[in-house]
């Protein structure tokens, strides 16, 4: 379909070269503008993208969103308009997949086939939030979305870090599929690699006691097979991992 000139003189009015991949009309503006506003609230929802850093909104004003990696403190700083907006701690996991669950995975026709026929290993993301001030953040329930590397309108589950992970959800992300094995096996190891992540920030002496913000709750749903997952690795996790710093820097395990 032919472009209309008003968008190719908008194109060729910019003095840097622009790339277009797609020029999308849009008719109700205020809806438009409504969900800018609500982005800009809400920015770090670009946080897990690799190949997306900045997001520029040609509007009046120009609205610059940009994620940037402070490689001197392993941080992701989130920007808009060249202001700090938050900082936030990425963790990454790759997690080995069982034979059997990739099993039962294979035969999974609600599975997409890049899951259903996924390898080894998988990979999954945590983020805390970080203020130079107040060190390690816990995460606002409000704020507690599951991701599947865009965030996902799945909000019951209330974690103290953003988790991120290739969650089987349903095709508008309002819903996951709690009677997945995927999904579960994923619930289950965001117990055990919490703690993990808990243990590693603890010797760390910028952080120290302040990982000890990210010690989760268990959930509390009913009837709910994710929430059982997570809550019986729970359990196991919080009694076998060494998290417990004593004053002579020793690690050791809840008694």
């Amino acid at each position: 379909q032919q472009i209309p000139k008003l968008i190719l003189n908008f194109i060729n009015s910019k003095q840097k070269q622009i790339h277009v991949a797609y020029a999308i009309l849009l008719n109700n503006h205020g809806e438009i503008y409504s969900a800018i506003q609500q982005l800009k609230q809400q920015p770090y929802m670009f946080l897990f993208l690799r190949n997306i850093s900045r997001l520029t909104f040609l509007t009046d004003p120009t609205d610059i969103i940009s994620v940037a990696r402070d490689v001197s403190h392993g941080l992701k700083k989130v920007y808009i308009n060249k202001n700090i907006d938050s900082q936030w701690i990425i963790k990454r996991f790759d997690l080995d997949i069982p034979d059997d669950i990739l099993e039962k995975l294979a035969e999974d026709t609600k599975a997409p086939d890049k899951l259903r026929f996924i390898k080894t290993k998988v990979e999954m993301f945590f983020a805390t939030k970080y203020k130079d001030a107040d060190g390690i953040e816990k995460l606002r329930e409000q704020d507690s979305i599951l991701f599947s590397y865009l965030p996902t309108k799945i909000s019951e589950y209330k974690f103290p870090v953003l988790i991120n992970a290739n969650f089987l959800t349903n095709v508008n992300r309002e819903q996951i599929h709690t009677d997945s094995i995927w999904n579960q096996w994923l619930f289950a190891k965001i117990a055990d690699q919490m703690f993990q992540w808990i243990k590693e920030l603890v010797k760390d002496n910028k952080f120290r006691f302040q990982a000890y913000r990210l010690i989760p709750w268990k959930l509390n749903l009913i009837d709910n097979l994710l929430s059982k997952r997570f809550n019986d690795s729970f359990a196991v996790a919080i009694k076998q991992c060494n998290f417990i710093l004593n004053r002579k820097n020793q690690l050791l395990k809840v008694s």
